[in-house]
C-alpha cells in the first residue's frame, strides 16, 4: 500500500519519538488528535507501527515503528 505525505509525517514523527502517545504526534504535525489517530491507524493496519497501552494513561496508546516502518522511511 503506497503511503501519502500525511502518513509519512506521522511514521517520522514516531520514529524521532518511539513510545510517543497520539496527541503528541498531533502536536507535532500541528494536526487534531481526531486526525493524527486516523493516520496511526491506517500506518497501524498497513504494518508501519505498532501500539501498546501507556503506562501512565489508561486512555492512551504508545506508538512505535515497526521494521517494516523503518525500512519504508529510510527509502523515503
Amino acid at each position: 500500500m503506497p503511503l501519502s505525505l500525511p502518513q509519512l509525517a506521522v511514521l517520522f514523527s514516531v520514529h524521532h519519538q518511539p513510545g510517543a502517545q497520539g496527541a503528541q504526534v498531533a502536536r507535532d504535525l500541528g494536526i487534531t488528535p481526531q486526525t493524527a489517530s486516523q493516520l496511526l491507524v491506517r500506518v497501524e493496519k498497513g504494518g508501519y507501527v505498532t501500539r501498546r497501552a501507556s503506562a501512565a494513561n489508561a486512555r492512551a496508546d504508545c506508538w512505535s515503528l515497526t521494521p517494516r516502518g523503518v525500512a519504508i522511511l529510510a527509502g523515503a
